[in-house]
């Protein structure tokens, strides 16, 4: 499979268009289609053999070691912030006492949990061997061509960035 070019996605898209009653100049495409990357997608399969999945539990080599998160200080702090601000009269006029009482126990609990390690939540895996890509020499070169990349991520403290 060859990478298609800026004009033949510009054409494909203007195809896209007229058949879906959408209006769309050869500039307006034209423009689309630079934006476009080389990427892929999960589609659903009922082979067995395929190991990729996104949520619930992986599916993990007995060997495997949970990632986890280290203490976190940053957290404690944030939670020592909350709870203070729960606790000054009208800082949070929206809420009803038990909600604010319910949102400090939250707190109190969210920074136990950040006072030593903790799991990392499961998002993802992907089986590289499932992936089909172009037979281009660059495109081929993107990703292994076997082995499986398990992604994680703190979702109590939900850091981003670098």
């Amino acid at each position: 499979m060859k990478l298609k070019s800026t004009d033949e996605i510009s054409s494909d898209i203007i195809n896209f268009a007229k058949t879906n009653n959408a209006h769309l100049t050869t500039g307006e495409a034209h423009k689309i289609a630079t934006l476009s990357r080389v990427g892929w997608q999960l589609k659903t399969t009922s082979d067995q053999r395929i190991l990729s999945k996104m949520g619930g539990n992986p599916w993990l080599p007995k060997s495997f070691k949970w990632p986890m998160r280290s203490a976190n200080p940053q957290g404690i702090e944030t939670m020592d912030q909350n709870i203070a601000r729960f606790a000054q009269p009208g800082s949070m006029s929206w809420a009803t006492p038990e909600q604010i009482e319910t949102f400090r126990q939250e707190a109190l609990a969210m920074k136990e949990l950040f006072s030593a390690p903790y799991p990392l939540h499961f998002l993802a895996q992907i089986d590289f061997s499932a992936i089909t890509l172009p037979d281009d020499e660059t495109t081929a070169r993107l990703l292994p061509t076997s082995g499986m990349l398990y992604l994680f991520y703190d979702m109590y403290d939900q850091p981003w960035g670098f």
